[in-house]
Parts: structure tokens; sequence; C-alpha cells
């Protein structure tokens, strides 16, 4: 189910982000290769996820901090975009051995 629920997500936000903002994306076609792929954002905003999102045509697999996790809708909506919780206070293995 992620990964049609996260495949309908980006093609209606995609327009949204585009409309609301500016961006420049550089070195699109690094994105493009092959194999592993490390994304990172600089943490400016919130907004920043949903700019990758509709950036980059590759699935995103995100870890986002465990307090997105509380309640059940926001847990549903976080693992239908491929999100792992990430527990910041302490070592968290499980998250990694996934």
């Amino acid at each position: 189910m992620s990964d049609l629920f996260y495949q309908i997500v980006r093609a209606v936000g995609r327009p949204i982000i585009f409309a609301a903002s500016h961006c420049v994306v550089l070195h699109e076609e690094r994105a493009h290769l092959s194999g592993g792929f490390l994304l990172a954002a600089n943490h400016q905003s919130y907004f920043e996820s949903m700019v990758l999102v509709g950036t980059t045509t590759r699935r995103v697999d995100w870890l986002s901090i465990v307090e997105l996790f509380q309640t059940p809708w926001q847990r549903c909506f976080m693992r239908g975009l491929n999100c792992l919780p990430l527990a910041r206070q302490r070592r968290d293995v499980p998250t990694f051995a996934k």
C-alpha cells in the first residue's frame, strides 16, 4: 500500500509545490543513476521534505522524528510515505536495522 499511497501523494502534491515555490534543483541527473542514493536536506523548514518528494522521480524512504508517529492517523500517513520513526533521545538500533 505504501508505494501506491506515496505515488498518489506525490502526484497530487507536486503541482502544488511547484505552484507555491520556485524550486531550483542542482545536479538532478545524479538522482537518475542506478544503485543506492543518499538525499540529505539542510532542514531549513518542514516544507523541504515535500519539495524533495516533488523534485525527484525516485521513491524516498525517510527517517522522521518519533513524535510524528504518536496518533494512529499520523502513524498511518507517515508509514504510507515510507517513513521510519527515529528516536533522537537514544541510540535507535531497531530503526537502522530495517
